[in-house]
This record gives structure tokens, sequence and C-alpha cells, in this order.
């Protein structure tokens, strides 16, 4: 993972989107159109299949592993940090990858057999891990920028950004931001505390920066640490 810089102070960079609208120029329009017909597709929907089938033939599958995995991570991937997903405990587990994204495993410490590989691209997620706790805690790790020093989640489904300073090895503090409106949190051991505000009340919000507080490194015992829910 490297090392963590502390937060600047400034205000975090936009964040939008990572599918782009894309203009396509189809040469043989009226074949494509009578194949899309002979599938019972329209136009639009057998272009998307057939680009989404091309971007997954470049990109690949990503790897199985199983429990296995659990054993190696320490020398491996001591710096990783572990993210124990409010309420259901699941772990996530995130490394930087060659591409300035995001990947790891996901797994529950209850479930054997549990553990998926995912991407800031690609969650990966098997049908246990798609009830919405987890999905929402995947993607606000997932959605990590790290900028000028500081780091940057976004809440899912909304505007509100975290932003975060690294200091021995957890996260100690920083900035909850939406639109021009700022507010401050520090964690103060498996809880976070804040300044009062608007966000003291919001149960979203509060669940994030709680995970943010309880993160640990794979070298610090994140993987076996009981983290409380």
């Amino acid at each position: 993972m490297g090392s963590e810089a502390g937060i600047q102070g400034h205000a975090p960079p936009s964040f939008s989107d990572r599918t782009r609208r894309t203009r396509v120029e189809i040469e043989e329009k009226n074949t494509v159109k009578e194949i899309a017909a002979e599938k019972h597709s329209s136009l639009n929907t057998f272009v998307k299949k057939l680009a989404l089938e091309e971007v997954r033939a470049k990109t690949g599958k990503l790897p199985n592993v199983d429990d296995g995995v659990l054993a190696v991570l320490p020398e491996a991937r001591p710096n990783a940090v572990v993210y124990t997903a409010p309420v259901t405990g699941a772990k996530i587990v995130a490394s930087p990858d060659n591409e300035g994204g995001w990947k790891g495993i996901t797994f529950h410490p209850e479930k054997t057999g549990s553990l998926f590989a995912w991407t800031s691209d690609d969650l990966n997620l098997p049908p246990w891990a798609r009830g919405k706790k987890v999905v929402r805690a995947m993607m606000f790790v997932a959605s990590r920028i790290d900028d000028g020093g500081s780091s940057h989640f976004r809440v899912p489904s909304s505007k509100i950004i975290l932003s975060a300073r690294w200091k021995e090895r957890r996260w100690e503090g920083g900035w909850i931001t939406v639109a021009e409106e700022r507010q401050e949190w520090k964690r103060s051991g498996w809880f976070t505390v804040m300044d009062p505000g608007r966000f003291n009340c919001t149960v979203e919000v509060r669940r994030m920066l709680n995970m943010l507080a309880r993160a640990m490194t794979v070298a610090d015992g994140g993987l076996q640490t009981k983290i409380p829910l």
C-alpha cells in the first residue's frame, strides 16, 4: 500500500462515473439492425452487448481464489488495508493496482468458501455479497482516490465525500464534504467523533466513517481482529 500522507485541508477532487458516453459510428447499419432484430434486441442494446463482450475479452477474468489465499497475505500484501463492512462483518481487503485503482479480496469470517477477488472496475459479487450493506461498503472502498496527500471516498448514491489522512497505520481523521459545506471528523478508538454539524445524525455517513476508523493493515492483524459491528 505504501505510506499515507496527511490531509492537506483542500477540497477533494470532483468525482464522476467511470462510464463515459461515446458516439459510435456503425458501418452496415441496416445489416446490424437485422441481426439485432433476429436476437429480439434493439440496435442500441445489441451494440452495447457486443462492446461489453469485447471489453471482457480484452481485460480477462478475475482469478479464481479460495480461503487458502489468506495464509499468504501477511507476506504477500502486509500493507493491504482490511475494512470491515458495517453490520455484516464482511472483510474487504484492498491494495492498489497498476492502473491507479484498487483490487483485493472479500470474505466473510463465518462463511467457509465465501472468499472472492474484486477490482475497482469489477466487484465480482457472488450471491452472498449482494446484500445492500456489503455492496455499499465495497462501492465505498473501491471509490477511493488519492490526491495531494489525501484519500477521498464517496458515500454511495450521494455527493458526500469523506476525506481521510493516514497516520501510524490507521485512518486518523479528515473531512466530510458536500458542495461547499465541510465538517471535520476524528478517530477515537473503534469509532469516530465529529464537530457539531449536519452529518452527526446521518446513519450512512456514521457507518462509513466507523468503517474507516476500524480499518487495519494485514500486518497489524486486520484479517483476524474482532471488529465491533
